[in-house]
């Protein structure tokens, strides 16, 4: 139990409780916003068993080509190249 005044580090959580929580987020979450949190959050953003799965949601029809990039990346990422 925590105590009054005293705070919990997200980074500290184990790796796999992090994966299960990071993947209720879409492709475009994890690499614009989830990777960047910390260092913890970003190794388990990397692991291909997070990109077993892409959802691409809330896409914006006028960013075709950005869209584009990143499905490329997030393919890369769910074989195992970092890119």
């Amino acid at each position: 139990m925590i105590k009054e005044g005293e705070h919990r580090n997200w980074a500290d959580l184990p790796p796999e409780l992090t994966s299960l929580i990071l993947q209720r987020l879409g492709a475009v979450e994890i690499v614009e916003k989830a990777e960047k949190v910390c260092r913890s959050w970003r190794s388990v953003c990397k692991d291909p068993s997070m990109w077993r799965k892409i959802e691409m949601r809330s896409l914006d029809p006028w960013q075709h080509k950005y869209h584009e990039k990143m499905c490329c990346h997030a393919v890369d990422r769910s074989q195992g190249r970092l890119g």
